[in-house]
């Protein structure tokens, strides 16, 4: 049986970290631009809430932020200036990735991606220091210092990986320096740093070599997805290796690493990760890879948000919506897309994860699963506000295809509380399962997608209150949240028919004083 209680030494428990609140992320620049992704930045911001927001592809030729005529090079900002407004008018700040290098001043014209983006250096990196310092210059100018010295800005997105940039690591580091030194131009206080890899890679080297040319870093960055393991980043992997545990325990060597560098105080942002996991070398896909929108996003996020609380300063999902063009755009409802929400707007397993634990807030609370939880299952509770909440999950390791069902008892910590379980499994909060079940529509008309709203939420139910103690039973790669609120006085009588009688007795009272002419 599921117990929660009070810390045994009476002491209240530390609020969560939350790093997964801090930094939310999209795919690129232009997107921004678009209606629709704009609604699901709309809706995540008012249901969840994000700190700040990342994307590609700032300074692509779609921006049209360079102009070179000549020797002439000419800056144009009022697109950048329109996505940062929506930025900021919904409560996000800008994590800026300051790429890719603009056609102009490229020494290549090597791309990446659908809409081309280009991964060489500059021609002239006197140019590109040019052009980072007149952008500092014009965010000063549009939302002043004080606002500005609390975004980042972070270079390059993966430069360990030569399809993303040419330059190798030398190259990276020259153009780390000329970064710092024209942001420091222009104010001294705004934050930098790197190395914005893939696969946790370059951070002992990268910062090895700053310190060695006094340059600073403010932060570190960094990437990681659970199917990194069986690519050459991660090494051979033998197939049934647990790529869960090694997704945990490259957060903590990437902490271990910064502790032990010159800069043992600079914060660690993951600006990079999702669910995207593998069985072995041969299911590796970055392209449909059928786990980021399935029901085993959901207990990921639960079980290693909760897990790695105290690992980073953030961790940023890749990504929020599938309104997202690095392949082209998307054709169907579901893709396999990256995003916490449909390209119709529909919540999946994962942003219906986000948003429980939204709600665990407040003191931490002890929690016993009993004897009966299954390997992979956990649980956390937090009280607020006279609100107790107990998440559980059930996420066997994808090595287990066998494993049961989470099946126990929860302990209501109030009696009189008023209880509720909400359950994130396979077609109630994971909608995907229900779009194959009616034969994936390319296309969603007003019924399909009125199913598929109502399969995107998660099932809810109210727990007796006579009972004690209330069963459930968790199914493989689900997650539920159990609320109890303490009841709220009823304003008159008891039930509607003390309600009724009550409201009898005052028109009684009103017909009175109409016919007498009494004041009221």
């Amino acid at each position: 049986m599921v117990t929660v209680s009070t810390r045994g030494d009476g002491k209240k428990g530390r609020p969560l970290n939350r790093p997964w609140k801090k930094l939310i992320t999209v795919g690129r620049a232009y997107e921004l631009l678009r209606t629709d992704l704009r609604k699901h930045l709309d809706k995540a911001q008012r249901e969840i809430g994000w700190e700040y927001c990342r994307f590609h592809a700032l300074f692509h030729d779609d921006m049209a932020v360079v102009k070179k005529v000549k020797d002439d090079i000419r800056f144009q900002w009022r697109t950048i200036g329109e996505i940062y407004d929506t930025l900021l008018d919904v409560g996000l700040r800008p994590f800026a990735e300051l790429n890719p290098m603009p056609n102009a001043l490229a020494s290549g014209e090597r791309t990446i991606f659908w809409y081309k983006m280009n991964v060489t250096p500059p021609k002239d990196f006197a140019e590109w220091e040019n052009l980072i310092e007149e952008y500092a210059r014009f965010c000063i100018r549009r939302y002043g210092r004080a606002e500005v010295r609390k975004w980042y800005f972070e270079l390059w997105n993966e430069p360990n990986m030569p399809g993303f940039w040419t330059g190798g690591f030398d190259g990276y580091v020259k153009l780390y320096e000329h970064t710092v030194a024209a942001l420091h131009r222009v104010d001294r206080n705004l934050r930098v740093g790197g190395p914005a890899t893939a696969g946790a890679d370059w951070i002992p080297e990268f910062a090895g070599l700053c310190a060695k040319r006094g340059l600073p870093v403010d932060f570190f960055s960094t990437h990681r997805y659970p199917q990194d393991a069986f690519t050459p980043i991660g090494g051979e992997r033998p197939a049934g290796f647990d790529i869960e545990k090694d997704f945990d325990d490259s957060f903590r060597r990437v902490r271990d690493d910064v502790k032990s560098s010159a800069y043992p105080d600079a914060e660690i942002h993951w600006t990079e990760w999702n669910c995207q996991a593998a069985t072995g070398p041969d299911e590796v896909s970055w392209g449909f890879n059928r786990y980021v929108e399935s029901s085993y996003a959901g207990s990921f996020i639960a079980r290693h948000c909760t897990e790695l609380d105290n690992a980073c300063d953030s961790m940023g999902w890749w990504a929020l919506s599938d309104i997202f063009e690095e392949p082209g755009p998307q054709l169907h409802p579901f893709n396999c897309g990256y995003g916490l929400i449909s390209v119709d707007g529909l919540a999946k397993a994962s942003y219906n994860a986000f948003s429980f634990l939204n709600q665990m807030d407040g003191d931490l609370l002890e929690v016993d699963l009993g004897e009966d939880a299954p390997e992979g299952c956990g649980g956390i509770a937090c009280e607020s506000q006279g609100v107790t909440r107990l998440l559980l999950w059930n996420h066997p390791a994808l090595s287990n295809p066998n494993a049961p069902v989470w099946k126990s008892r929860v302990a209501s910590p109030d009696a009189e509380a008023l209880s509720t379980i909400r359950v994130i499994e396979r077609g109630k909060g994971s909608v995907v399962e229900v779009w194959e079940q009616i034969g994936c529509p390319a296309n969603l008309n007003k019924q399909t997608h009125a199913l598929l709203e109502a399969a995107s939420q998660p099932g809810c139910r109210l727990l007796p209150q006579e009972n004690s103690e209330h069963p459930f039973a968790l199914a493989p790669y689900s997650v539920a949240l159990c609320e109890w609120t303490a009841k709220e006085p009823m304003a008159i009588g008891k039930g509607m028919q003390a309600y009724g009688k009550s409201a009898k007795k005052q028109d009684e009272d009103i017909l009175e004083t109409l016919l007498s002419g009494k004041d009221a």
